[in-house]
């Protein structure tokens, strides 16, 4: 019988390590971009209530056995098991920080030094989704918020299980109810703050905040209570809950978009409901079924050993190895990926994680004594070092910081005649060279240009469909902000530059897929709208024509410039060729003069495609903004086209 029991217990947490295998491996497709997995990112959902109810089950064991939760001995097993291989992983991204450029250094340091903190969530909630990160490499650290997420967990909920879980003991209902009222009250409170902060366009507040996901972790203590107090139901059920929870699940990580209103408007609820099921039948079952078996078979166990680490480099990993800085791609780029990915997490399992989590290294016990002050030495080392390795970072650039009004300069004289500027970041980009030329020739420019947005009212949509962060905001803002421009300064000529104008949009519900008759007559009407604006008071209008980047193919196939059918090739936006062909389509069609300059016979003396250096001078920082340099070499030039009123 003691045997029986025995293996019983081992299947038990045998079965747990494939369920961990089961939502590290759902994790890492969906940052592969398995396009048929857009609901992985629930495998982190799944280790949150996973979590919470290992956790309570540790604490509720303590408290039956000694009456008391022993602090720091839980903080000291939690720091045993995590931190070294943490630490590991934001040495060897310190290291990766040095190499990168200084523009891209600050954004990196502020991720690492949160993630040493346990409070990467906050980080990202307070950074939202830059509207610059979309010209950037994703940050090898994003992935951390969930560590950040349980750690704070791990912090706090031991200090007040005592209290919450006093009634649990009692023989009385009113103390049981107690113990259950306090978990729903939380339960509750966190699902309602997550669909009141949910915002489509960024909703990183309700996805990254601690408050809006402390429920998935509660959700796994209340299923350690119940199954405490035994009121879990009947085993001969638990068969039926393991398979119920399973496929629930399967389903969820193929159905949910990470971005639409269900998953915050309870659809995290669903999920928590069928990893609660998963668990208490794997938990409970008498005897196995077929998900047990799937979940305790040995690739499954082994994959859930090495979770932890797995789920610390899989990320880096892919941020890392990307197509532009290994020349591969597709299938062969992923399998790359997915076996760097192991080896790392292998390596880490069995040199760092194992032998420090048993206790000892080479004889030496770690106490409590010893890794408290070792694990904060680490942290002061690490940090100090990513601040030196980032002494030369650049901050962000003024031309992606979001204006609430127009930009003048400070030194303006307001005797003098003014020349606008509207348009995107990248009109933004030569704002300041544009100013100082206009200066030097006894005019004001004055800037109406947005990050982010366009030039005229539509909704911008990303790749998923959904509107981009600030689309809402630009949609809103950009009419009135060019409305002031005019309205105020009366300029005599409007400078236009927008290669944001390219995307879906969306009107009146219904999406516009770019490149379309519908989209195109939808675009046209739009900078008709705006054109109307802007000339209405007696002002010329000068559109600067996008240019191609320096990694643009002259290609007719997908991928290639001149490629004129994006739904073809499966894509939400035209290509710069294609956008500069419709804007001078559009400028020949209107009543209103429009004067159209070129930028490429500025940029591109060689023709297509577009090189990185012209006279020498770096033109663009990102291969899509103007550079400081590259501004001023061609600001002169631009104002004088926008002056004499000549097309170039």
């Amino acid at each position: 019988m003691s045997d029986k029991i025995g293996d019983s217990a081992a299947m038990r947490i045998t079965a747990l390590e494939g369920m961990r295998a089961l939502a590290v491996t759902a994790v890492l497709f969906y940052h592969l971009g398995a396009p048929w997995l857009p609901g992985g990112f629930l495998g982190v959902d799944v280790f949150f209530v996973l979590s919470g109810f290992l956790i309570t089950r540790i604490l509720l064991g303590e408290l039956h056995e000694r009456g008391r939760v022993d602090l720091v001995g839980f903080w000291l097993r939690r720091a045993r098991r995590l931190l070294p291989a943490l630490f590991v992983l934001i040495a060897v991204i310190s290291v990766y920080i040095a190499t990168r450029p200084p523009e891209q250094k600050t954004p990196l340091r502020d991720d690492l030094i949160s993630s040493l903190l346990y409070v990467a969530n906050w980080q990202f909630v307070l950074e939202g989704r830059s509207y610059f990160s979309e010209f950037q490499s994703p940050s090898p650290l994003r992935h951390l918020w969930s560590l950040a997420i349980e750690e704070q967990f791990y912090l706090v909920f031991p200090i007040l299980a005592p209290i919450a879980f006093a009634g649990i003991n009692r023989s009385t209902i009113r103390g049981k109810a107690f113990t259950f009222s306090i978990c729903s009250v939380v339960f509750c409170a966190s699902i309602a703050v997550m669909a009141l902060l949910y915002d489509e366009a960024d909703p990183s507040r309700a996805y990254y905040g601690t408050d809006a996901r402390i429920h998935e972790l509660i959700a796994g203590v209340g299923l350690s209570i119940i199954m405490r107090i035994g009121a879990v139901g009947p085993a001969s059920a638990a068969s039926s809950l393991a398979t119920g929870g399973f496929f629930a699940l399967l389903v969820l990580f193929v159905a949910i978009d990470d971005r639409g209103p269900f998953y915050y408007y309870g659809g995290s609820v669903v999920v928590c409901a069928a990893t609660v099921a998963l668990i208490a039948g794997l938990t409970l079952a008498p005897r196995a079924g077929l998900v047990r078996w799937l979940l305790s078979g040995r690739v499954a166990v082994n994959l859930g050993k090495i979770s932890y680490s797995l789920y610390l480099w899989h990320w880096p990993v892919i941020a890392v190895l990307t197509p532009e800085s290994i020349g591969v791609s597709g299938l062969t780029l992923a399998a790359l990926r997915v076996s760097v990915a192991l080896i790392l997490s292998v390596l880490s399992y069995h040199i760092v994680e194992k032998p420090i989590r048993n206790g000892s290294v080479a004889g030496l016990r770690l106490t409590a004594v010893r890794v408290f002050p070792a694990s904060i030495a680490a942290v002061l080392l690490l940090s100090v070092t990513t601040v030196i390795v980032t002494l030369d970072a650049k901050p962000e650039p003024d031309y992606v910081k979001q204006s609430e009004g127009l930009i003048v300069p400070r030194d303006a004289d307001p005797r003098l005649p003014v020349i606008g500027l509207v348009g995107d970041s990248v009109a933004a980009s030569l704002q300041r060279a544009l100013a100082e030329e206009a200066g030097r020739r006894a005019h004001t420019l004055v800037s109406a240009a947005r990050p982010g947005c366009g030039v005229g009212s539509s909704l911008l949509l990303d790749e998923t469909d959904h509107p981009f962060p600030i689309a809402a905001v630009c949609a809103e803002r950009t009419p009135r902000l060019q409305e002031q421009l005019i309205g105020r300064y009366r300029p005599e000529v409007v400078l236009w530059h927008s290669a944001r104008d390219r995307t879906d949009i969306r009107v009146d519900g219904r999406v516009l897929r770019a490149g379309s008759a519908a989209w195109v007559r939808h675009r046209f009407a739009d900078w008709d709208a705006a054109l109307q604006r802007l000339t209405g008071q007696g002002a010329r209008l000068v559109l600067l024509l996008p240019v191609w980047s320096s990694n643009a193919s002259a290609g007719s196939s997908c991928g290639g410039e001149f490629n004129f059918d994006p739904a073809v090739c499966g894509r939400t936006f035209v290509t710069t060729e294609h956008l500069r062909r419709l804007y001078m389509d559009w400028a020949k069609g209107r009543s209103e003069p429009v004067t159209v300059v070129d930028l490429s016979k500025m940029m591109c003396p060689t023709g297509f495609p577009c090189p990185r250096t012209t006279a020498g001078v770096r033109m663009r920082d990102d291969d899509v903004h103007f550079s400081g340099e590259g501004s001023r070499l061609l600001a002169p030039r631009i104002i004088e086209a926008a002056l004499n009123g000549a097309s170039e």
